[in-house]
């Protein structure tokens, strides 16, 4: 296993249950097909990244690596799985309390994690205090989808894709979510996209920008150079 970055040693902690059964739930989730790969690809177009030292939190499996490089990248998460073998550096930790000294990074990215944290809004401030000056955030994240032929065709489209990639366990997460609204104990939050650039807004961040993708959002922002 690669090296794991500590630069301070308080790091909050979980139940040992409440692990184990989020263990459970991530290896039966995550599926990747063409239009999540079509995704990821506007999202990078999106960001722009260009070199430097990039934090990933919640980086799960570290599989954005497939997708980038030219970055010294450091992943972060509150699981380290045995199924995974972690040959990037990598640290278990929080988003509310990060472990890394103020101004030691020069992108940090958020991946479908920010409705899975205890708080988002504190998530977003600690990526601020590790962003160097002219350091950027990017968030890609799921949201809601105001009433309207756009929600119905989004959905449809997405339910077909489920369909046909088997994806059977999470048809049955969006149905309830959107119909029986009721969501699973792991997404704990939802957002908007102008939700989201008001957080970025008050933890400090400028040059705020998003765009919409199916039911999901990408979001960036820059620390102010001042």
């Amino acid at each position: 296993m690669a090296k794991v970055y500590y630069d301070n040693v308080s790091v909050p902690k979980i139940g040992n249950d409440w692990n184990e059964k989020l263990r459970a739930y991530i290896h039966g989730e995550y599926t990747e097909n063409k239009n999540f790969a079509k995704m990821i690809l506007n999202f990078l177009n999106f960001c722009q990244i260009e070199g430097g030292r990039m934090l990933e939190t919640g980086c799960g499996s570290g599989w954005f690596l497939r997708y980038i490089n030219g970055v010294d990248y450091i992943g972060l998460d509150v699981l380290v799985r045995k199924d995974i073998d972690f040959n990037f550096p990598f640290a278990v930790g929080f988003g509310e309390k990060l472990p890394f000294k103020s101004k030691s990074f020069d992108h940090v990215l958020i991946l479908a994690t920010l409705d899975h944290v205890f708080d988002p809004l504190e998530v977003i401030n600690e990526s601020f205090k590790v962003l160097k000056k002219g350091g950027n955030i990017y968030i890609l994240n799921t949201v809601q989808i105001p009433n309207g032929i756009r929600k119905i065709f989004v959905y449809a489209f997405l339910i077909t894709q489920k369909i046909l990639f088997s994806d059977y366990k999470s048809i049955k997460r969006n149905f309830n979510k959107v119909v029986l609204k009721k969501e699973d104990e792991f997404h704990t939050f939802e957002f908007t996209a102008s939700g989201l650039e008001e957080m970025l807004s008050k933890a400090g961040f400028s040059d705020i920008s998003h765009r919409d993708f199916l039911n999901m959002c990408f979001v960036k922002g820059r620390k102010p150079l001042k």
